[in-house]
């Protein structure tokens, strides 16, 4: 902080108080804050809306589907089906997927590409952390995947298991995948620019090939029906402000050296 005492008018006689300066470390934390400077809360990175979307004969959602929530200074990639994941019938409205998931594990269905994908990367001079999946709603049919697996990839590393997912509900209104938390995956948090990562979701153990399962509208509004969460920041190591000579010292007027270090 910076105490003034200020002047008033005296006798001659009266020595004209001094300006002090006192210039704290606590005080560059209290500004940093008032500025906006403090560390990023998570907020909703990327969501993805499919109300509008009329089902129908074939018509399952066009791939990719372009996120229709995004933040600035991130770079985000739509929904992408594996080439094994089926279009062809008479699709859900207000659900996005596909049918064709009945594989026995996580590794067949990786392999016949019932799958489906979306990515997101930092803008230059930008990094990006992933906090988790708050909303992910889903409806499949009586014989489509009960299981899957959500994984990521850091740039064109290994995919890496992040969650197990459930889809135990049949229910034609939908259900939802309890909110996932990845904020203690090491390899998620601050991601620099140039650095793609991607989620992939590994959907299997339909119990018929023509089993369906869809991304879906459960609450039948234009709110996200998946929603990745974290935060994106300047990129750069963050460096500790520090006091400088004028710290503590006497001074007859606002001294313009010896202040604040940056950080």
């Amino acid at each position: 902080m910076i105490a003034l005492r200020h002047p008033t008018h005296r006798h001659p006689s009266v020595t004209r108080p001094m300006l002090r300066t006192r210039l704290s470390c606590a005080a560059l934390v209290a500004l940093a804050s008032v500025l906006g400077l403090s560390q990023a809360h998570a907020a909703t990175l990327a969501g993805w809306d499919v109300h509008a979307l009329t089902g129908g004969t074939n018509a399952f959602g066009a791939s990719p589907l372009a996120a229709t929530t995004t933040v600035a200074n991130l770079t985000v990639g739509g929904l992408t089906r594996g080439s094994g994941v089926g279009t062809t019938g008479t699709a859900a409205a207000r659900g996005w997927g596909g049918s064709d998931w009945a594989t026995t594990s996580a590794a067949a269905a990786v392999t016949a590409g019932d799958v489906f994908t979306f990515t997101v990367a930092a803008s230059a001079g930008y990094k990006v952390s992933i906090s988790g999946i708050g909303r992910f709603d889903y409806r499949r049919s009586s014989t489509g995947p009960t299981t899957g697996v959500l994984q990521y990839q850091i740039g064109s590393g290994a995919f890496v298991d992040a969650a197990a997912l459930s889809f135990s509900s049949t229910s034609s209104s939908g259900a939802s995948v309890p909110a996932i938390d990845l904020s203690g995956v090491a390899a998620l948090q601050n991601v620099p620019a140039g650095t793609t990562i991607t989620f992939r979701v590994v959907n299997y153990a339909a119990s018929g090939a023509g089993g369906t399962w869809y991304l879906y509208d459960t609450a039948n509004t234009t709110a996200s029906d998946l929603e990745i969460s974290g935060t994106v920041s300047v990129a750069g190591p963050a460096v500790n402000g520090s006091c400088g000579t004028a710290q503590g010292l006497t001074f007859p007027r606002v001294p313009t050296v010896g202040l604040c270090a940056d950080g």
